[in-house]
């Protein structure tokens, strides 16, 4: 069974020959050492070579052989094409996560127009860190739409049948505010000046209504959207509040997507237990579970009906010992293997700080207990 095929009939709950993966790779060392190919050098060339080794079922590859762009200075410290700090992660760098800069007191925050910013106008610095999709947003929605599918095209016409390549949206509502306010003036702007926070909060609703609209134009079959609700103890804000200020939103933003036929799978950091039926009842079909969520649990209520993504802890995979990854991913086969649309995935990604002997540890049990 080829992998595209493999992913699809487990997003439409359908019998698999084994547990799919979906996976985040960001570990050069071991793309280097399994295809002898350097992703630093030709990152799209590796990955192409490790989706065909490893059967991984469901991946957005390099979009092109350019290697990451960044240098380092005398005192050992990376920055980005814009000189700003980053850290390593994969062959590249993080985004800068400068969450607030670009808006340094309320004032400046409470004048803010996002649709006149982002829809209204075209973009003259664009920083991928704060949303790739940015250079589009002022097109006409089918113009959009266009850049989308064709951007989509490329990478799965690229892949062909060696891993299905997704949709995905970064920013669905949340991030917005948390990425371009930072958290504490964004607080404010929720607590203090509610008149406002309103008033800005339908903007990025109007940007993201429009992203939603413009993918479910398109061709893909899933879609990924993002939102971190969660820390690794439970949610950012009260899931009361949630179901008051987000989730309205979501079956909004969501229905042009359903209505296209297209399947939702909706990704947060964090322990998700307290807020993802929640998020299920608005339209979402299926999750991503890092390891803090209890996701054993949440798949006997959720298992045969939804897609379930990940809870395989990437700590275990980097620290522990071959008996230790065994029985991490045993744990998770055991119940995935009861979920038609159950996926393995490391969550946070496969960095580039796992041994890569431990990786490939990981994939060859995976594929051994993962057999239906």
């Amino acid at each position: 069974m080829a992998s595209r095929e493999r992913a699809l009939r487990a997003i439409f709950l359908q019998e698999t020959d084994r547990i799919p993966h979906w996976e985040f790779l960001a570990n050069p060392d071991f793309e280097r050492e399994l295809t002898g190919i350097d992703p630093a050098e030709y990152p799209q060339r590796a990955r192409l070579r490790t989706l065909e080794i490893l059967d991984i079922d469901v991946e957005i590859p390099p979009r092109s052989d350019t290697p990451a762009s960044f240098r380092v200075t005398e005192e050992g410290q990376l920055l980005n094409e814009q000189g700003k700090p980053v850290s390593r992660w994969g062959s590249g760098t993080t985004w800068a996560w400068d969450h607030g800069s670009l808006f340094p007191s309320m004032e400046e925050i409470r004048r803010f127009d996002p649709v006149a910013h982002f829809l209204c106008r075209e973009q003259k610095e664009i920083f991928e860190d704060i949303d790739p999709l940015q250079r589009f947003l002022h097109l006409p929605l089918e113009a959009m739409s266009e850049k989308l599918n064709q951007d989509f095209h490329t990478l799965q016409d690229l892949v062909g049948e060696r891993t299905l390549v997704p949709g995905h949206y970064y920013r669905t509502l949340l991030m917005w505010p948390l990425m371009l306010f930072g958290w504490e003036h964004f607080a404010e702007l929720v607590y203090s000046y509610p008149d406002d926070f309103k008033r800005i909060w339908n903007g990025f609703f109007e940007i993201s209504l429009k992203v939603m609209q413009a993918f479910a134009r398109t061709d893909i079959e899933v879609f990924a959207s993002h939102d971190d609700l969660c820390m690794t103890q439970g949610p950012i804000f009260n899931p009361q509040w949630y179901r008051k200020n987000l989730y309205p939103y979501y079956e909004a933003l969501w229905e042009p997507l359903k209505k296209a036929g297209k399947k939702v799978i909706f990704i947060s950091d964090g322990k998700l237990d307290a807020v993802i039926g929640d998020v299920l009842a608005c339209g979402a079909d299926g999750f991503f579970a890092e390891c803090h969520t209890d996701l054993e649990a949440l798949s006997r209520r959720y298992g045969k009906d939804k897609v379930l993504v990940g809870n395989i802890d990437g700590r275990i995979i980097e620290q522990g010992g071959r008996e230790d990854i065994r029985r991490e991913v045993e744990r998770c086969a055991r119940f995935g293997k009861e979920c038609p649309g159950y996926f393995f995935c490391v969550g946070n990604h496969l960095t580039h700080t796992i041994p890569p002997e431990n990786i490939r540890f990981y994939f060859e049990v995976a594929q051994e207990l993962g057999q239906r």
